[in-house]
């Protein structure tokens, strides 16, 4: 299973327009949950979910059909907010 990094950032792209990017930073996490930082500064926790078919974590920041979604496979990026 392919698990968010404590200390990484990820990115990602809205999915109404590829050119607006999303930054979060793991601060810690547990089995089922995890804490970001984003861009602004602004910490909040989330739930972590699991896509068994494809072997990777993934958590969406909100709870409705267009909320930014982060996939801990390919959302990886070397520097930091």
């Amino acid at each position: 299973m392919i698990k968010f990094l404590v200390g990484k950032t990820y990115e990602t792209s809205s999915i109404c327009d590829r050119d607006c990017k999303f930054k979060i930073k793991i601060i810690s996490r547990t089995e089922k949950t995890l804490v970001y930082e984003d861009e602004d500064g602004n910490r909040a926790r989330t739930k972590i979910h699991k896509l068994e078919d494809i072997n990777t974590e993934f958590i969406r920041l909100g709870n409705y059909s267009l909320a930014i979604t982060f996939k801990a496979d390919n959302n990886l990026i070397n520097d930091c907010i």
